[in-house]
């Protein structure tokens, strides 16, 4: 706030100033004395609007992806030096290189000028590995509110949509904080005295788990109350406003809010290769799986004991030749191809499992020199997953014939899976 923005001609040129707080009414009198007879506490609308849209939360999470189980962590990031990105560059691949990928789904806000600075293509560029890890990038106009509201926890900095955030009650985490940008006595300065800083220096997941536990829902009530002085009233005193200045008689009808639209939100990024991780107990194997795009980069503290499971049409031949499992979708009307199946772990290649996946919860796999089919109880189960487990138990036990029945353990849910010999001469 500043004359130079407010004043033209000697003149304050706007009609009305309108401030969602009277705390602001300070740093606006004191730089234009003038505009304190123009100024008008109004709230903020868009606040409000996302106050309304809470009820539709769970269908933003069906829309980026997100089931009943799942941990989605929006990142929300500002712009220049000091922001998420600015200063922490990697923190996106690091998320997607630590998270269980079946529990896991992340989302990124990053504000219109980091867009436009770059250019939409050239942002794509740079993140383009962790696209095909999982990222979903939220586009720079719409849908921002909508990942907010649909996050379990948002990881941001000191710009306006992580304000938001935490204003609204969503849990709220520091990857980043311009301090020297944050004006004293307002909401995001309450935001960056409250919420807890991530630590670079230690494992991602744990920190985002502690500062769920952490969570109450007073954690940011100075946040709101700062953000916010006439909660809900917004769209009544700014058509009030409207009209008066108009000259014209308001309407007596109430001033809708409308929630935000799902369909706003960006198809989600579904990560196709996997470094692997699990372990074998009795009859029950436990598989984890990891975006393989970004785990081996210097942020990786992925287990490098784990192995490759990589989609047969990867764009990364490096990927593709260093998988143990390698997996193509199939039409379920077609022949299961046999051929592909054989060919693929035939020597010198290091893949030692190949699957046709043609049904949901189902697959069929070619394994030291036999062919099985898996089927998941749950046709919610991917098919690859069921290829990882037949690896994992092909190294845990590479002696033993491989069983008829195994519950497998993804993500905290058991799913009991049978397997049978198939025959495709």
């Amino acid at each position: 706030m500043s004359r130079r923005w407010l004043v033209r001609d000697g003149t304050v040129f706007a009609a009305a100033f309108v401030l969602s707080h009277p705390d602001q009414l300070r740093p606006l009198t004191a730089a234009v004395p003038e505009a304190a007879d123009v100024a008008v506490v109004a709230g903020d609308p868009c606040l409000d609007r996302i106050r309304a849209s809470r009820s539709r939360r769970d269908a933003y999470r069906r829309a980026l992806g997100a089931g009943p189980h799942t941990t989605l962590v929006t990142l929300s990031s500002t712009w220049g030096p000091d922001s998420l990105l600015g200063a922490w560059p990697e923190l996106p691949r690091a998320l997607l290189a630590e998270l269980d990928a079946d529990r896991y789904r992340l989302v990124l806000v990053a504000h219109p000028h980091v867009w436009w600075t770059h250019s939409p293509a050239q942002l794509r560029m740079m993140l383009a590995d962790a696209v095909r890890a999982g990222l979903t990038l939220v586009p720079p106009v719409a849908g921002w509110q909508q990942a907010l509201l649909a996050a379990d926890i948002v990881v941001g900095d000191h710009g306006a949509v992580t304000g938001y955030a935490a204003a609204a009650g969503i849990p709220t985490v520091l990857g980043a904080f311009g301090s020297d940008d944050v004006v004293p006595d307002t909401a995001i300065a309450a935001l960056g005295a409250t919420a807890a800083r991530l630590d670079p220096g230690r494992p991602l997941p744990g920190q985002l788990t502690d500062a769920l536990a952490r969570y109450r829902p007073d954690t940011f009530t100075e946040v709101a109350a700062r953000a916010d002085a006439v909660p809900g009233e917004a769209a009544h005193r700014l058509r009030q406003l409207c009209y008066r200045l108009l000259d014209l008689a308001e309407p007596a009808t109430p001033v809708p809010v409308h929630p935000f639209p799902a369909s706003d939100l960006p198809a989600p990024a579904v990560p196709g290769a996997f470094l692997v991780t699990g372990s074998v107990s009795g009859t029950t194997v436990r598989v984890v799986r990891r975006a393989a795009d970004v785990a081996f980069g210097p942020a990786s503290r992925a287990d490098p004991d784990g192995f490759l499971l990589v989609p047969e049409d990867h764009p990364v031949r490096v990927l593709r030749d260093s998988a143990a499992v390698r997996y193509r979708t199939t039409d379920p009307t077609d022949a299961v191809p046999a051929e592909w199946l054989a060919a693929v772990t035939a020597p010198p290649s290091a893949c030692r499992v190949a699957a046709a996946i043609d049904r949901p919860g189902t697959c069929v796999v070619h394994s030291g020199g036999s062919y099985f089919r898996l089927r998941a109880t749950d046709p919610g189960t991917p098919g690859e997953v069921l290829a990882a487990a037949v690896e994992l138990l092909r190294r845990a036990r590479p002696d033993a014939p491989v069983p008829h029945r195994l519950r497998l353990d993804l993500a905290g849910r058991t799913v009991p899976v049978t397997i049978a010999p198939v025959d495709l001469a």
